[in-house]
């Protein structure tokens, strides 16, 4: 779609251009869209932490983690530096979590499946 302007010289001459409009794009969206997407798979890391499987909770904490390093890296926001806390926190307890479940449920569930009947 092209608009057509027109300007005016003077009182007697119009000179009439062809003008492409243009998308304005706003920079604020563009530079904290990283760290907002690395808080939101924090919160949703610890979800999974908690009600499904700590393996893929611990990949959406470590793609968190560098979406949040990416971000202050370009600029320096809240929403970064919460989604780096939130982030280090969930690797380390879906790291802890891996070591309990290893340790211990598995051993007492392995001695306990002939009790089972199974």
């Amino acid at each position: 779609m092209v608009k057509e302007v027109v300007k005016k010289t003077s009182k007697k001459s119009t000179v009439k251009s062809k003008e492409k409009p243009t998308k304005k794009i706003k920079k604020k969206q563009i530079t904290e869209t990283k760290g907002i997407v690395a808080f939101t798979l924090a919160i949703s890391g610890f979800f999974l932490l908690v009600f499904s499987n700590p393996a893929i909770s611990l990949v959406f904490f470590i793609v968190g983690l560098i979406l949040a390093l990416q971000q202050q890296k370009i600029k320096k926001t809240i929403v970064g530096k919460r989604g780096i806390l939130l982030n280090s926190i969930g690797v380390g307890i879906s790291i802890i979590w891996w070591i309990v479940l290893v340790k211990v449920v598995m051993p007492y569930l392995m001695a306990n499946v002939g009790n089972l009947g199974l």
